[in-house]
């Protein structure tokens, strides 16, 4: 499966940089054989221009990771995706950790992910690609028809060499 994550860090004065959070979320993605690509936005992003970024693509799932400093950039972002795209979205970071109630009133964000997400992220997109049921993975509040769905978080990962190595390839920064 392709997964398009995005990262809003605009206009914070902390330029462009390397997020270790994402780059071993795609770590991880790419080691179960699945396809990554990272949007760094700096500057509010032009609709059209990031709309035909993500229809290029093509992915199965859109992640965002973010502080609330840039909440209303994901909002902006994920409303651009409801109207056109219809494609499965999740929230991480600290924002969707600490307030993942708020996070998911927003119509154009599905699931949260708190807390460690490599796990969490693996097990989804696994799912997602088998057709099979998301809403019992830990770490994940789903969005339902019927309300959301708060899975409890699971154990920190001790094994930290289980890990695979993050880097850097397939960013673009805007």
């Amino acid at each position: 499966m392709k997964v398009l994550f995005i990262y809003p860090n605009i206009r914070t004065g902390n330029g462009p940089h390397f997020n270790h959070g994402v780059a071993m979320l795609s770590a991880v993605l790419k080691r179960a054989g699945h396809s990554t690509r990272l949007i760094a936005l700096h500057e509010p992003p032009g609709r059209d221009s990031l709309l035909a970024e993500v229809k290029e693509f093509d992915p199965g799932l859109v992640g965002f990771s973010f502080g609330s400093h840039q909440w209303r950039h994901v909002r902006q972002i994920a409303d651009w995706l409801l109207e056109s795209h219809k494609v499965p979205t999740i929230a991480g970071g600290p924002h969707a950790t600490h307030a993942p109630d708020q996070t998911l009133e927003h119509p154009g964000i599905d699931m949260v992910c708190r807390g460690e997400g490599e796990g969490a992220i693996l097990e989804l997109v696994e799912a997602l690609e088998a057709g099979q049921d998301i809403a019992s993975i830990p770490n994940l509040w789903v969005r339902t028809m019927d309300g959301v769905i708060r899975n409890d978080v699971r154990p920190l990962d001790s094994n930290l060499d289980s890990l695979p190595f993050s880097e850097s390839r397939d960013i673009r920064h805007a």
